[in-house]
């Protein structure tokens, strides 16, 4: 507030006086309020075909100015896998929360989820990609990737994150190597007579 001159007038004297200048709070306009990125720990892996296989984590983060209201999700997916008619269900979860509705037959580009999650001010807000592998998924890829629209809390105003890659998940089967299963004698049972009908009798260990 700037100084004045003869700019103070009391009440019951009606005498002016001069106004000193006076410092206000320092008052910060934040940029941005929401940090969105892959989540951390979370990397490409092998599933079985036939399972419902989580596809990826992404975490959404405000910061101090503002909490958020994300509306949509957004889900571009890639990969050889849809065009193999093999991953159904598409599915994103807060937590046990379905996002949206599932996608049965999604697509290879954006596959959207309406919302309305609150997320408060310094809050993370964990969103999981999930989908149903099928029976032919063996050597088939899925790579999704996320971006979210959300709406400032107080201001109201909306925004688009950046669209954050996800990992590859590839389908496959779990197989053994030739010559990686032996059997062990020394830890057998020695050889003996075994009434008939007998349940449950161990002949061998393998290892």
């Amino acid at each position: 507030l700037q100084s004045g001159t003869n700019n103070v007038q009391g009440i019951s004297s009606s005498n002016l006086t001069n106004s000193p200048t006076q410092s206000g709070q320092l008052l910060t306009i934040a940029s941005t309020n929401v940090s969105f990125s892959s989540a951390v720990g979370f990397g490409a892996s092998t599933k079985a075909p036939n399972t419902t296989v989580k596809l990826g984590s992404f975490s959404f983060q405000t910061g101090s100015a503002e909490g958020s209201v994300i509306n949509n999700v957004a889900v571009t997916m890639a990969g050889t896998m849809i065009g193999a008619s093999q991953l159904t269900n598409l599915t994103v979860k807060d937590g046990s929360n379905l996002v949206g509705t599932s996608i049965n037959n999604p697509v290879n580009g954006v596959n959207n989820f309406s919302a309305t999650i609150n997320v408060p001010v310094n809050t993370t807000k964990v969103l999981d990609v999930y989908a149903d592998f099928q029976a032919g998924a063996s050597t088939y890829t899925a790579t999704p990737s996320m971006q979210v629209t959300y709406r400032g809390a107080t201001s109201n105003l909306s925004a688009n994150t950046a669209l954050v890659a996800g990992v590859t998940t590839t389908g496959g089967v779990g197989t053994i190597g030739t010559g990686q299963v032996t059997f062990v004698p020394g830890s057998s049972p020695v050889a003996q007579y075994v009434i008939a009908g007998t349940n449950n009798f161990a002949i061998g260990n393998f290892n």
